[in-house]
């Protein structure tokens, strides 16, 4: 992308192809172009003086002549610039979503006293910035389901491996949510092409870094809760329901774990309790071991590495 700043109209006839143009400012006192028309695209007047603040308050709102003199400033186009001034947008860019007039409504005109045009851009910041925040919780609130988090149920056993986040593919991602819809809020404000963008979005450089960050987030935390669980629950409690299978599962995993602590100690990038969770695995470790069938507590005492984990050394 480029930007072109210029001050010579004649750009407007040489360069037709141009995608957007903004024109800014007001023309020199001895402009022969004059300003009578210097309308925004929105429709706003001109300053007035501040004597006049409530009235031009209510003029700069939103209403509907104020929309046709933004259609009849879209359909003359950029080129009755070369004739007269005006503050105004012409994009080639086709808006998704419609214009939120009640958000319009709420800004507040700053007048012409500079402090009091501080001030009021902070309010009209913080009121943007708001809208927009919502507006992107609510874009974003359909990949929701691939970050959920998986916590142990309560009365099953932490001690396996905790369940993996849902696997994300892009086309049956758009396939669900073209039959679910945008969901009351977006629909409200999206304009008929809201899947469009949905789809440019995940084609986009942005989308995979942010999707990768967040499931890399929501692991983390699972991780950490199911590791909380873990430290809080006797397995003993659970030894006695589990089959054959689920116990040699659960030595394993639990060795993993274990190996994974120590690990994360040797690199120096334990956790505060990491000695507390270590001992923890271990005397569970132990206590899997014990109720393991002998033919396999002899094949795990021949590996010295298995040994030393179950004799705690």
């Amino acid at each position: 992308p480029m930007i072109l700043g210029v001050t010579n109209l004649f750009f407007l006839k040489a360069l037709r192809s141009i995608p957007h143009i903004v024109s800014v400012g007001s023309p020199p006192a001895n402009s022969s172009r004059t300003t009578l028309a210097s309308r925004s695209s929105a429709g706003r007047l001109p300053r007035q003086p501040e004597r006049l603040g409530h009235q031009q308050s209510s003029l700069r709102r939103f209403s509907p002549s104020s929309l046709l003199n933004a259609v009849r400033l879209r359909r003359e186009g950029p080129l009755c610039l070369m004739t007269e001034h005006k503050e105004a947008i012409w994009s080639t860019y086709d808006a998704v979503t419609k214009p939120d007039t009640s958000v319009l409504n709420r800004l507040i005109d700053a007048g012409t006293s500079a402090r009091v045009e501080e001030s009021m851009s902070v309010v009209n910041n913080e009121i943007l910035r708001r809208h927009f925040l919502e507006l992107t919780t609510n874009f974003l609130s359909p990949f929701g389901p691939y970050f959920k988090i998986t916590i142990p149920a309560e009365g099953s056993s932490p001690f396996k491996e905790s369940p993996s986040l849902p696997s994300f593919n892009a086309e049956e991602f758009l396939s669900g949510l073209a039959k679910r819809g945008p969901g009351k809020f977006l629909s409200k404000r999206m304009r008929s092409n809201w899947l469009d963008l949905y789809r440019r979005f995940l084609n986009g450089h942005n989308f995979l870094p942010w999707f990768q960050r967040k499931c890399a987030v929501a692991e983390l935390e699972q991780n950490r809760l199911w590791r909380q669980a873990r430290l809080r629950t006797d397995i003993q409690n659970f030894i006695s329901e589990m089959s054959e299978l689920e116990i040699v599962d659960s030595f394993n995993s639990i060795e993993r774990h274990l190996l994974g602590e120590l690990q994360l100690q040797q690199s120096g990038k334990g956790a505060p309790d990491s000695m507390t969770v270590c001992q923890k695995l271990k005397g569970d470790l132990q206590a899997v071991f014990n109720v393991l069938p002998k033919d396999m507590q002899e094949l795990i005492l021949m590996n010295p590495d298995k040994a030393a984990l179950v004799r705690g050394t």
